[in-house]
């Protein structure tokens, strides 16, 4: 597939650092490069866009298969957390009874307070910890609701903290309990009220409800061409780029770059196997081909390897180019809908349905010779 449209024309315009000179931009790429990491047996390329990896050792397999037997009994909150629960509640009575007793009023008053919200805590945690189970077993590239590509890409951990989640939690428990409030540990060992849990899993989640926004948008603006007048081509991009903009901003900006959407491809996919990409040599970026080439076919001067593109794209993934990300997303999905109404406009450029992309219209030429390997791993972060 071709390089898309406006894919990063507006992370062009915002982030080329026209005062920075190639030795640097090239010793700051370098640097960046170099924070990727390795490569690791059985992690793919997040363009590929594939919910399972191609390649999973028998571990792997076996902690997923356990995973999705407990998520079928829907199991929430575990006896192990029932019985700390009821431990707590025992040394509650007799606190309750010294400040009775005491006449503390004040006292027995925070207690019954505590005591509530730990119910309230404890009813919430039950039906995320059932909602967990569902959105694990209908994960996938289409799945109406569940868990989608941010669970596959995301950081190292947290899909095994989940899977371990789902399966009962270390020592048959999830909940701790902290002066006298519940908590879920993360994966990173920070600890998450009720609602923080439900906002750090909804991370997972694919951003339904904002694709199928931005395929009831793409209907208005055809549907208003054709009330204008047959033919009329005039698509007010910078209208409808406002109304992106607003989607995306209540979307969750992972999965809206990782999961599918029109055309039956990703933002993420299509920018892997764009121009801006397939150019860029080793030598660019100021770092060696990979080890392991004995014969030395591969050579500075040779294009990165798709491992490389894809540590790339990972990267840009970061919460720290969120802004710029944003942008790009807003260009990208603002073009598709612009193609998309011009392909309604002229039928025999071949409009394939509502999330197609409507094939047929030219590709603008963006960019070719423009961006140095500095402008790729930094375009996002204005």
């Amino acid at each position: 597939m071709g390089a898309d449209a406006t894919l990063v024309e507006g992370a062009y315009r915002a982030s080329k650092h026209y005062d920075m000179g190639l030795a640097e931009a090239k010793r700051r790429a370098s640097d960046k490069i170099s924070e990727l990491g390795k490569k690791k047996p059985g992690v793919v390329d997040p363009a590929s866009t594939k919910i399972k990896p191609t390649s999973k050792t028998p571990k792997q397999v076996k902690a997923e298969a356990d995973t999705d037997k407990a998520a079928t009994q829907d199991v929430g909150v575990t006896p192990g957390d029932k019985e700390q629960l009821r431990a707590s509640l025992k040394e509650g009575q007799d606190r309750m009874y010294d400040y009775v007793s005491n006449k503390d009023n004040a006292g027995k008053d925070d207690l019954m307070a505590e005591t509530q919200k730990k119910a309230e805590d404890m009813n919430a945690f039950e039906q995320t910890f059932t909602e967990v189970n569902e959105d694990w077993q209908n994960r996938g590239e289409h799945t109406a609701y569940g868990y989608g590509n941010s669970l596959e890409y995301a950081d190292e951990g947290e899909k095994e903290w989940l899977m371990d989640m789902i399966k009962g939690g270390s020592s048959n428990t999830k909940l701790q309990e902290l002066d006298g409030q519940l908590f879920v540990e993360g994966p990173n060992g920070e600890m998450y009220t009720e609602p923080e849990l439900r906002k750090k899993l909804d991370g997972y989640k694919v951003s339904n409800e904002q694709f199928n926004q931005i395929s009831d948008l793409a209907s208005f603006y055809r549907e208003k061409g054709i009330s204008d007048g047959a033919g009329n081509l005039s698509f007010d991009y910078e209208k409808a780029k406002g109304d992106i903009a607003q989607i995306i901003e209540g979307g969750n900006i992972n999965s809206l770059a990782l999961d599918k959407s029109f055309g039956n491809t990703s933002y993420m996919e299509d920018l892997f196997n764009s121009d801006d990409l397939a150019n860029i040599k080793y030598e660019d970026l100021g770092i060696d081909p990979p080890e392991g080439d004995e014969d030395g076919a591969i050579t500075a001067g040779d294009n990165i390897d798709e491992h490389l593109k894809g540590q790339i794209m990972k990267k840009l993934l970061d919460s720290e180019y969120k802004d710029g990300l944003k942008n790009s997303l807003t260009n990208y999905f603002t073009s598709h809908l612009q193609r998309n109404y011009e392909a309604e406009m002229k039928l025999d450029l071949g409009y394939v349905g509502p999330r197609g992309t409507g094939g047929g219209i030219p590709q603008l030429e963006f960019g070719s010779g423009e961006s140095s390997p500095e402008d790729l791993l930094n375009k996002y972060s204005q």
